[in-house]
């Protein structure tokens, strides 16, 4: 149904500016039948890069993408850049390396990075969409001009080294761990899960993940080592603990305890020791009488045994 509206020129004028403002702001999209100077260049302090799609949305996070990816370049470029003067040459080749491994990661896994932080439609100063057939298709090609000067380089090259720093501060605290100061098997537990969590933060190339393995297998082995002990044992009760090393721990399960004729079994934690009592009457007081405890360790069944007379 049509509809009739008469307005002067200042009112049409005054309407398609405020229409055009809202496109704007809602699409980040600048129309114009002249192509921005810009477009296909290389300029100072920006990074210009378009992408294709037949999504428009899909476009733009394309763009985005490139745009991230295009820092990450930059930021191994000042690193290595950097080494050749570095005195700790090494040290800022790995991080090099380390860089490297982000950008692949970059293109491959959805993963923000906080030295990333911050990129984002909302920073794009300047945008220009093409709409283009392709085997009788609409699709997008979407232009953006990111602004990026080197105050923003040298940001972000900080931001990196103190992620990454971070990063290989946590896999030495990991490599040094041995349990010692650990006083139950929930720690040690804990921080097997722990380097789990830290290995997932990596990118797939990342070097330092197959060294997470290799501590885990270790970690596995440091676990399986705890033993039951027993302190003292009567007719009456029987103290047990649980050692990693020489170091008494404690934990959330109470070892099994079994026996053919030890009747009323109860146990007690007392001073991370468990304290069993049990009535003796159903054994054989001239025999020995075996009594077993087990307890399950990451699969592992742990059993000592014992002798009641």
């Amino acid at each position: 149904k049509a509809v009739n509206m008469t307005l002067t020129g200042g009112k049409i004028y005054g309407y398609i500016s405020i229409v055009l403002c809202i496109m704007l702001a809602q699409s980040q999209v600048v129309s114009a039948k002249k192509l921005p100077q810009w477009l296909n260049t290389m300029q100072a302090d920006y990074i210009i890069v378009s992408a294709e799609d037949a999504s428009l949305e899909q476009a733009k996070q394309k763009a985005i993408d490139l745009v991230r990816v295009q820092i990450m370049n930059s930021i191994a470029q000042h690193v290595t850049s950097s080494s050749q003067s570095h005195t700790t040459e090494v040290e800022t080749n790995n991080q090099f390396s380390t860089v490297t491994q982000y950008t692949a990661s970059l293109q491959t896994e959805s993963v923000d990075y906080p030295f990333l932080n911050g990129v984002s439609p909302s920073m794009v100063e300047e945008s220009y969409v093409e709409t283009l057939k392709k085997n009788k298709q609409t699709i997008y090609r979407f232009h953006v001009k990111y602004p990026y000067t080197k105050q923003h380089l040298q940001e972000r090259v900080q931001q990196f080294l103190d992620y990454e720093n971070n990063l290989q501060e946590q896999m030495d605290a990991f490599v040094r761990e041995d349990f010692a100061g650990m006083r139950s098997l929930e720690q040690m537990l804990q921080r097997k899960t722990d380097l789990k969590v830290y290995q997932s933060t990596l990118p797939k190339t990342d070097s330092r993940r197959e060294q997470c393995d290799q501590l885990q297998l270790r970690y596995d082995e440091m676990i399986r080592s705890v033993r039951i002990v027993i302190d003292t044992i009567t007719r009456e009760q029987m103290v047990v603990a649980l050692l990693y090393g020489d170091n008494v721990i404690t934990y959330n399960k109470t070892p099994k305890l079994q026996s053919e004729c030890l009747m009323e079994v109860a146990s007690q934690l007392q001073d991370s020791k468990w304290k069993y009592t049990y009535n003796f009457q159903g054994c054989y007081p001239d025999e020995m009488n075996k009594v077993t405890l087990s307890l399950s360790i990451l699969g592992k069944r742990i059993v000592q045994e014992a002798y009641i007379k």
